[in-house]
């Protein structure tokens, strides 16, 4: 049975310290989220990220972003390009999110792979049962 990213984050002993909502309303493309600063640390290492969330969607806790931001990276890694990467969320390249976005998701998976080590990314991302 696959455990909950609750269980293996408790069990691995990593700590998910802080959420604070940063900012809400528009941002620079014009879409409507609200934006937490969430706070991890995990055997003397800190991870600090700002994640934004749809203001349509309910208010987050701190394991539904820690799930929400190991998702995003995963997936642009997994990409072979931004236009592969786009493409799964739309067909048409007129609505393709900004490239930035992309780049962002690529950096914050090597970010959380520094923090966690590849086989706990690995392991939290494909093996775990998210809690959201």
């Amino acid at each position: 049975m696959t455990d909950t990213l609750s269980a293996k984050l408790a069990a691995d002993g990593v700590t998910l310290t802080g959420i604070d909502l940063t900012a809400e309303g528009p941002d620079a493309d014009g879409w409507e989220r609200r934006a937490y600063t969430l706070t991890a640390s995990f055997e003397g290492r800190t991870f600090t990220q700002e994640a934004r969330y749809g203001m349509g969607a309910s208010e987050p806790t701190i394991l539904d972003l820690m799930g929400m931001l190991l998702r995003q990276g995963a997936n642009a890694e997994e990409a072979d390009s931004y236009e592969d990467w786009a493409s799964n969320f739309t067909s048409n390249p007129e609505e393709y999110m900004p490239r930035k976005t992309y780049t962002e998701n690529v950096e914050l998976a090597r970010r959380l792979r520094a923090f966690l080590g590849d086989e706990r990314f690995e392991d939290y991302v494909y093996d775990t049962e998210h809690d959201d």
